[in-house]
């Protein structure tokens, strides 16, 4: 169970993968931004980019377009009260009233 954890971090310390990791993370904060438009619909419309791709390259770069569109969705939901994710309606509960008493960086953070 534990032997692909050698590789897939030596695989994390390339530069390619790193590269990938990074405009997944930007691709997923744009989409998470934006309402409607989620880390499942994110990925979907990146996986074609992936079948020239490494398999643990793709791997990488779908996940880290997961995450960061799932955190990045709590920003419209604290800032606007409009979630970015379904994962985020929670966030618009607290995160939206504290924006409104002018804690919106406390809130985001």
């Amino acid at each position: 169970m534990f032997e692909g954890i050698a590789p897939a971090l030596a695989a994390l310390g390339s530069t390619q993968v790193m590269g990938f990791v990074f405009l997944g993370a930007i691709i997923g904060l744009v989409a998470g931004i934006l309402p409607g438009l989620g880390n499942v619909q994110a990925m979907a419309v990146a996986l074609p980019f992936t079948f020239g791709l490494d398999r643990l390259t793709a791997i990488y770069f779908l996940s880290s377009i997961c995450a960061s569109a799932t955190y990045a969705g709590a920003i419209p939901a604290i800032l606007v009260n409009i979630p970015g994710t379904p994962a985020n309606a929670a966030t618009t509960i607290e995160g939206y009233p504290m924006a409104k008493r002018g804690e919106g960086a406390r809130a985001l953070s």
